[in-house]
């Protein structure tokens, strides 16, 4: 059984990245960390998204998690939640063509953000073996 958790937990940790290095999955799904450096609810633009940008403010983001109004519920106040926070957001990387080079993930369910704070072995090594399964 420890054998195959310390797998489990260096699986994790491979599909795992900073920010930094998100541009070199983009269409794949990757588990991207990194602090939440700004945000913001934007009720003019169409989907109402909140924006959790990572690593450095907007425009000068690593990466951009995506939260759409018709999911905002599930994540409460997700500006506010997330702010100054270390989270790790996993889902398909996408690369923006307006604005150009931007990467996001959209965040659909709140499984999809974990706050560092709140990573353990048993649940590393639960979304590993998931990840693998699926």
């Amino acid at each position: 059984m420890g054998n195959v958790l310390v797998i489990a937990a260096v699986i994790y940790q491979s599909m795992t990245i900073g920010g930094t290095d998100a541009r070199k999955y983009v269409g794949k799904t990757a588990t991207v960390c990194g602090v939440v450096a700004s945000t913001r609810y934007d009720t003019t633009t169409t989907g109402h998204p909140t924006f959790l940008n990572l690593d450095k403010p907007f425009p000068d983001q690593s990466l951009t998690v995506v939260i759409f109004e018709s999911e905002r519920e599930l994540f409460g106040e997700p500006e506010r939640r997330f702010r100054q926070q270390t989270i790790c957001a996993t889902g398909v990387i996408e690369e923006l063509t307006q604005p150009a080079g931007v990467l996001r993930i959209v965040a659909r369910t709140p499984k999809q953000i974990v706050e560092k704070k709140e990573l353990s072995l048993r649940r590393i090594v639960v979304e590993a073996f998931a990840r693998l399964l699926a």
